[in-house]
């Protein structure tokens, strides 16, 4: 049995901000098996998760709000090396500066993959089987 908890426990939200737009990695309880981390399987790891923010200067306190269909779990596990953390973190930052995200949002919710890794640094040729 895998012991995660330790992970788990010291796991910290990060969080990117460039200009109105704001990316959080969390944890919340996801896993790679069901939905759900099940720390009695296995084969089951904690995965983090992405969600865009951006701030609305018009609204109370200039609080942000959450940006549409810019959530979702990926890959990542969360005792993943923090440069993998970063690199996606910097991925969707730079994906949710066109109004055109969802797409792309949704392709990087499979990291860390090679295919993914391929597609988003232009080397689509290696990333076809």
């Amino acid at each position: 049995m895998n012991n995660w908890q330790h992970e788990i426990d010291n796991f910290q939200e990060m969080e990117l901000r460039m200009g109105t737009k704001i990316v959080i990695l969390e944890y919340i309880g996801e896993g790679t098996v069901q939905g759900e981390f099940n720390e009695n399987d296995d084969d089951d790891a904690p995965v983090l998760r992405f969600s865009c923010f951006e701030k609305n200067p018009k609204g109370r306190h200039h609080q942000s709000e959450e940006m549409v269909d810019a959530s979702y779990c990926t890959n990542l596990e969360i005792n993943a090396p923090m440069e993998q953390k970063l690199r996606l973190m910097g991925l969707v930052m730079e994906a949710i500066q066109k109004e055109d995200y969802k797409h792309r949002l949704e392709e990087l919710s499979h990291f860390p993959n090679e295919r993914v890794e391929n597609v988003l640094t232009g080397d689509e040729e290696s990333s076809r089987v």
